[in-house]
């Protein structure tokens, strides 16, 4: 049993593939919107990135400038409390130094009046 097949084809070449197309040009321009999505998330992302490198750098700043400042500040209290001291000292060793010459016995001393 051996017989021939004949098939007539109805459809060009045009109308047998519309359909493909269609769906390859809906994948294509999907595909084209991903990538897009995909490139302007990296850039967001690098954008934020440098953001928070310009935030971290301003924040390590005000860090140092807090250091300095409380630095500066211990070593100004210090040199208070070092003038406030010497002061003391001062007034104390005058208080000392007058008493001195009030009880130094001097040259009339040791007399009988």
């Amino acid at each position: 049993m051996n017989y021939p097949l004949a098939l007539v084809v109805a459809q060009n070449d045009e109308a047998a593939f519309a359909a493909w197309r269609r769906t390859a040009a809906l994948m294509a321009v999907i595909a084209m919107t991903m990538i897009g999505i995909i490139i302007l998330a990296a850039c967001l992302i690098a954008r934020s990135w440098k953001q928070q490198e310009r935030l971290n750098a301003a924040r390590a700043e005000i860090i140092e400038s807090d250091k300095t400042r409380a630095l500066a500040e211990a070593e100004l209290n210090r040199q208070r409390d070092l003038a406030e001291q010497s002061m003391r000292f001062n007034a104390r060793r005058r208080e000392h130094d007058a008493w001195l010459v009030h009880v130094r016995p001097g040259p009339a001393a040791g007399r009988v009046q």
